[in-house]
């Protein structure tokens, strides 16, 4: 995931690299908005119940102050934290 790929019109911007980041990003979009409702973390209105081994397995595989960011109703932020390099303590 490139948050900077949003910042620029891909309409506008010429390339093959330019198109393939953007359907990068949607595919991160969209895996992260599935895990969010396989594990019933999503919160709008066609929210699935709570799913608590799934949501087990996923504070175990990122962290639970990540996982917690699914229920962000955008992705985008646990998306570039998941990209940045930065370690913080809880």
């Amino acid at each position: 995931y490139d948050s900077t790929a949003e910042e620029t019109d891909v309409t506008e911007a010429h390339g093959v690299g330019t198109s393939v980041q953007a359907a990068k990003n949607m595919h991160a979009v969209r895996a992260a908005e599935a895990l969010s409702r396989l594990s019933g973390y999503c919160g709008d209105s066609g929210s699935t119940p709570l799913n608590r081994p799934a949501a087990a397995v996923i504070k175990a595989l990122l962290t639970p102050k990540l996982a917690d960011m699914l229920k962000s109703p955008s992705p985008r932020d646990l998306l570039s934290n998941l990209n940045a390099n930065l370690e913080s303590p809880e």
